[in-house]
This record gives structure tokens, sequence and C-alpha cells, in this order.
């Protein structure tokens, strides 16, 4: 995943953000992004496919992404936009499997 300095920055300047910051900063974002869609993909798969309401919890998360985001300092990139929509499709995906495997386990006990 490219990770573009800004003109001037070589990355290594003491007061400056290294690209290992940057890097880790990327790694924050994703891993945040996949945590936080997990409740979301958890209360989709309990809501009727396309109803308002599941709309709602696909797209709850995305303001706080947003935020995330900002907060590390990422600027809005094509490039970084791949990695993103997996870990949120991911994220989502994982917090529907949870409920399902749930209510499954609830229904054969």
């Amino acid at each position: 995943i490219p990770v573009h300095l800004r003109a001037g920055d070589t990355g290594y300047t003491a007061g400056g953000a290294g690209i290992g910051s940057r890097l880790l900063n990327l790694a924050l974002l994703i891993g945040g992004i996949f945590v936080v869609n997990l409740p979301f993909g958890y209360w989709r798969a309990s809501v009727r496919k396309l109803s308002p309401t599941w709309f709602v919890a696909v797209h709850a998360a995305v303001p706080i992404v947003i935020v995330m985001r900002q907060s590390l300092g990422i600027e809005w990139s094509l490039q970084i936009l791949p990695v993103m929509v997996a870990a949120y499709f991911a994220g989502q995906t994982v917090g529907g499997r949870v409920r399902r495997a749930r209510s499954g386990a609830r229904l054969s006990r």
C-alpha cells in the first residue's frame, strides 16, 4: 500500500511523522474499521435485508470511520480506499456470522 510523503517531508524529520508511523496509523485505521463494524454487522444480521434499519446498520459506521481517519492524519486517497472498504465489509460480515452462529447455538439447545 503506497503511503505518500507530503512535499518536503523526507519521512525522517524529528518533528514529522515518518513512513513507519504512517504505516502504523494505516494499520490502526484498518484494524479500527474492522472492529467498529463488528457490532453493526451483528445488528444488520437481525434485520430484514434492504429495510431502512438495514441501511442504517450498514452505513452508521461511516462517520466513525471518517473521524478515525482524520484523527490518525490519513488523507483521503483512492489508493487506500479498496483496503478500507475491504476492512469495512469484513467487519460487517464477521459480525453477521457471529450473530447467526450465536442464534443457531441457542436454537440447538
